[in-house]
């Protein structure tokens, strides 16, 4: 009798995995399927990734941003192909470009510049965003972004012990 019913229950899970495995090949073969479309894509229209190696995680009023660039295909991780040129843009804390500068993308997908934080209009958190007119083709989020604390240059030259953020409400022209 034990024989019958450990048979018999091995029988019934067997039964019952068999329309749970035919499932789960089916949903299987359908990922696998999405990805090799998505694989496909981005070797067909690879895409371009931008990162900006900063000098400084925070600045002073009227000093100087230095990077370097580094411009690579998603499709390999190897040097962009596809670019020869990168645009660098400053935006204040409303989100208002003050400054646009381009710089050519070398045979290594490397770019290095610097841009003069004059044009500020005081401290605050600034926004450094990178890329190049390919990457437009896929948003705004495509572009590499890091947003910076700009303190208020110091009475005395020297004497970095004040290092505050007045806050200052930006007006869209």
């Amino acid at each position: 009798m034990k024989i019958q019913s450990f048979l018999g229950i091995a029988s019934l899970c067997f039964l019952v995995n068999i329309p749970l495995h035919a499932q789960q090949s089916e949903e299987t073969t359908s990922i696998l399927s999405y990805l090799q479309k998505a694989m496909n894509f981005n070797k067909v229209v690879p895409q371009e990734k931008v990162y900006l190696h900063l000098d400084n995680t925070g600045y002073f009023e009227n000093e100087t941003m230095w990077f370097k660039a580094y411009v690579t295909r998603t499709d390999n991780g190897k040097a962009t192909d596809l670019s020869k040129v990168l645009y660098v843009e400053l935006l204040n804390p409303s989100g208002d470009v003050l400054q646009t500068q381009k710089y050519p993308i070398d045979s290594l997908g490397q770019a290095h510049g610097e841009m003069k934080l004059d044009t500020i209009l005081g401290a605050g958190y600034y926004e450094v965003r990178a890329y190049t007119r390919y990457m437009t083709n896929w948003g705004v989020n495509a572009a590499f972004s890091r947003v910076f604390p700009v303190f208020k240059a110091p009475a005395v030259e020297g004497d970095y012990s004040d290092l505050s953020i007045r806050p200052i409400l930006h007006k869209h022209s």
